[in-house]
Parts: C-alpha cells; sequence; structure tokens
C-alpha cells in the first residue's frame, strides 16, 4: 500500500514540551550526559523555550543530535542463573532530552497513522486504549463461536515468540514503510538520522 497522504512537519509548541517533561516518571534513570529527570523537571518551564529552539533546528537540518544517540547499557537478570549471560536482558539507558523529543516524534506519528487508519485492525499491541488482552479475548471468542457452530469447525492457531524482535528491525526496510505511509521530507531524514551511527557502552 502507497499512501495519498503525506506528513513532512512537526510543530513544537514550548506547552507541549513542557506537559511531556512534567508527565516523565522521575524515577527513571538517565543517560550518559547526568540530566536526571527531577532536574529536568524543576526547571522545565526555564528550559522550555530553549528545548523548543533546539528541536527545531534539529527538525530544520533533518539531524538527530549524535549526543542523544549515546546509550549507557545497563544488564537486568531475568531468571535462572546470574553467572550466565543470556539470562541478563540489556536496557539503554538514553538522555531524557532525546526522551523529549523523541515523545514530539511519536506523537505526530501516532496521530497521523491513527487518523488515515493505517494501523492494522487485529494489532492490540502498542496502540492508545487497546492491549494483548483485547487480542486473547477476540481469539477464545473466536474459537468458542467456531465450536458452537453445526458441525463444529476445525481450529487452529500458530503462535510466534520471536527472540529479541526490536534488535532485529530492519532499518532499511523500515524507512521504506514509512515512506509508503507518506512520511517525507525533513521527518523522514530526521527519522534516518535517528536509526543511524548509534552508540552503546556499558
Amino acid at each position: 500500500m502507497i499512501s495519498d497522504k503525506r506528513i513532512s512537519q512537526l510543530e513544537f509548541i514550548a506547552s507541549d514540551i513542557i506537559s511531556i517533561i512534567r508527565n516523565l516518571n522521575p524515577s527513571k534513570a538517565h543517560g550518559h550526559d547526568g540530566f536526571s529527570i527531577r532536574m529536568i523537571q524543576l526547571s522545565c518551564d526555564s528550559i522550555a523555550k530553549p528545548l523548543q529552539l533546539i528541536f527545531k533546528n534539529c527538525f530544520e537540518t533533518s539531524t538527530f543530535p549524535a549526543e542523544w544517540k549515546k546509550g549507557n547499557i545497563i544488564p537486568i537478570h531475568k531468571k535462572d542463573s546470574k553467572h550466565e549471560v543470556h539470562n541478563y536482558r540489556s536496557i539503554s539507558l538514553l538522555p531524557i532530552f532525546s526522551k523529549i523529543f523523541e515523545r514530539i516524534i511519536f506523537n505526530a506519528l501516532y496521530n497521523y497513522i491513527h487518523q488515515n487508519k493505517y494501523f492494522n485492525p487485529n494489532q492490540s499491541g502498542f496502540r492508545r486504549g487497546d492491549s494483548c488482552i483485547h487480542q486473547l479475548i477476540k481469539i477464545t471468542h473466536d474459537i468458542h463461536k467456531s465450536f458452537d457452530e453445526n458441525p463444529s469447525k476445525e481450529v487452529r492457531g500458530i503462535f510466534l515468540d520471536i527472540s529479541k524482535a526490536f534488535d532485529r528491525v530492519w532499518h532499511d526496510g523500515l524507512l521504506y514503510k514509512i515512506k509508503t505511509f507518506g512520511i517525507e521530507g525533513n521527518l523522514y531524514h530526521l527519522i534516518k538520522s535517528f536509526l543511524t551511527n548509534r552508540h552503546q557502552r556499558g
């Protein structure tokens, strides 16, 4: 599907930036730059305007700042022996200003995709007001409906659990996909910049 709709611009409004900052969880860890959420929240009224100018400049130059693409990797134990590396999952701690900028981009993209009905109607995860519980209820309903028919229908299901799915995202394919959704111009190139030359350290 290639969309006839287009989105290439973003709005950066100081009040929106303040709202995003105030809704951050102050107990969350911060990135390598040392700016904590609590510190940012205490000064949000003062820094909203400078952040607005920085975000606008990043957008106009289609450049996601290199310093905001550096993540500190923290290992979190999942299960079993703590002496086995594969029993840990990694969390990347990024600068909070990066997360604020990402939230503005996300909100604009989510609203655009939702308004144009680009979400698959069967998708429940990562959608506002929806959840995987709704998907489970639908599957259960379909199974019972098939059993209740006369004669009963055969029901089959395939369930996949892709290991490290988010670590295996094909960036070129993702960029192609967002182009087909009509995401273009500075916004497209900003997302491309966001995905490239990222760095992590333990």
